[in-house]
């Protein structure tokens, strides 16, 4: 009897191991599927049973944080980086939540210790070199004036696109459809294309759903219009015949699509672009003020990491030149995501991979005098926050107007921006003045900027330490003259 009771538990224990394996399983695949919410509600639900383990709880912390959930992912990664096994993808996205959390102290401590693990990857390489990052972007003056818009809901909202003479906008907000679809990424429904009216202080008003024609199953996305009216390029998820096609891993990828806008507004001819691929994403468009160049988002292979941001040149009679990548300077092995290119050639895009306040941050790039994107500006507060902060778009008709979307409060939201200074690179020079021969520092010296045809275009005179400084333009040369009397 002793022998026969004492197996009925080992049997039960054996089937309720085996039943967990199964459930772990699957939530395995909804994780290799990107179908984070699915994930993980299967990996809290094992928590605490045979088969909690780090790797179970590293891709648990890594669902919350896609899902947004800094505050649960912090949890998750804080018992994940104590233990021996910990690897970098852990130490790199608990530093990241910990930022978003608010706690700036401890994410640069375990930065540190992620560019000590990963000593090349570009991410910890620009934290180390720029030690003082938070100091220097919250120190500087506001480029943009923020508000956040009537038009949000405890759903999300996100764009500002201007079209035709409307603002359109993306949302996921109650669908009028009976039956519900839900994206497996979040647990959210799926986003749809809204247009809207601009009213004062850039308030959107006359709410309606884009058509059905436009608006399918799954999502419909970030968009732009051509410089000539005429059509919109658009972002929609991956599908043929209504169905959702999925790659080999099961990943609904989304693809680019371009329509001509009708005299009635309406968006016919739609036609899918020959970069798109079941196998990886390629949206986000943007376009250039001269119409000449598609800038757009894709994790195809061969980018730096994750999501790049690529262009590509539109020919005269509508094809596309080659694909390439806009490089390091913009690129990383983190996000890059939801560029735009305003009239006067800045290239405004949200990343997590360059140094910022947490989550996405949004940067412009000035372009040089050769059409270049190299130097970053963050845009620092109130456009950016510790949270997700993204899609950027300044209206076409002035260029110092438009929206910017954050999910600061939960949801993401819409945020009306106005421009409140010039963005522009800060190139400056600075030194020391000494006498050449005895080496002692000369108070009281004059120092002369001149320009390239030897004009004297700024003056100074060196302080009580032999130091000057002077700002430049960019794309100019310069010599420096000094005399002393």
């Amino acid at each position: 009897m002793k022998q026969i009771i004492l197996s009925i538990p080992i049997c039960f224990v054996s089937l309720v191991v085996h039943a967990q394996s199964g459930k772990l399983q699957k939530a395995d695949n909804y994780f290799d599927r990107i179908a984070y919410a699915e994930a993980a509600n299967i990996y809290v639900e094992l928590l605490g049973s045979e088969l909690d383990c780090p790797e179970m709880k590293s891709k648990l912390g890594y669902c919350f944080y896609q899902m947004g959930k800094a505050d649960s992912a912090e949890i998750i990664y804080a018992q994940v980086v104590s233990t021996p096994t910990v690897n970098s993808h852990d130490v790199y996205y608990y530093a990241e939540v910990l930022k978003e959390n608010g706690k700036q102290a401890e994410s640069d401590s375990w930065m540190e210790k992620f560019h000590a693990m990963e000593v090349s990857d570009s991410r910890g390489q620009q934290f180390d070199v720029n030690k003082d990052y938070w100091q220097k972007i919250q120190s500087q003056k506001a480029y943009f004036d923020l508000q956040k818009l009537a038009v949000n809901t405890e759903h999300t909202e996100f764009g500002g696109y201007p079209v035709n003479g409307s603002i359109l906008f993306v949302s996921n907000r109650t669908k009028t459809s009976f039956i519900q679809r839900f994206d497996g990424w979040n647990g959210h429904p799926f986003l749809d294309i809204y247009s809207s009216e601009q009213a004062d202080h850039s308030e959107l008003k006359e709410l309606s759903r884009v058509s059905r024609k436009v608006n399918k199953k799954y999502h419909e996305g970030p968009l732009c219009q051509t410089p000539d009216g005429k059509s919109v390029f658009f972002t929609r998820s991956n599908m043929a015949s209504g169905k959702n096609k999925r790659d080999e891993k099961g990943i609904q990828n989304l693809k680019l699509y371009k329509a001509q806008i009708a005299s009635d507004g309406s968006w016919i001819n739609e036609t899918e672009l020959a970069i798109n691929s079941k196998d990886y994403s390629v949206g986000h468009p943007t376009i250039s003020s001269d119409g000449k160049t598609l800038y757009f988002v894709s994790d195809m292979p061969g980018g730096f990491g994750g999501a790049d941001i690529y262009k590509m040149e539109i020919m005269s009679d509508g094809s596309f030149g080659e694909v390439q990548n806009l490089g390091p300077e913009i690129n990383t092995e983190g996000q890059e995501m939801f560029p735009w290119i305003g009239t006067d050639g800045i290239l405004f895009f949200a990343s997590d991979g360059h140094i910022g306040l947490g989550g996405l941050d949004v940067y412009a790039v000035v372009p040089d005098n050769a059409g270049n994107f190299k130097k970053r500006i963050n845009l620092g507060a109130p456009v950016n926050s510790s949270r997700d902060d993204f899609a950027l778009i300044l209206l076409l008709a002035d260029g110092k107007t438009g929206y910017v979307s954050s999910n600061r409060q939960g949801s993401d939201d819409i945020y009306s921006i106005d421009l409140l200074r010039a963005i522009k690179i800060n190139l400056e020079v600075e030194g020391i003045v000494s006498d050449n021969r005895s080496g002692q520092i000369l108070s009281g010296a004059l120092v002369q900027l001149l320009d390239e045809n030897n004009t004297v275009v700024a003056t100074k005179t060196t302080d009580d330490q032999g130091k000057f400084h002077f700002d430049l333009e960019e794309g100019k040369e310069y010599r420096i003259q000094v005399s002393k009397g």
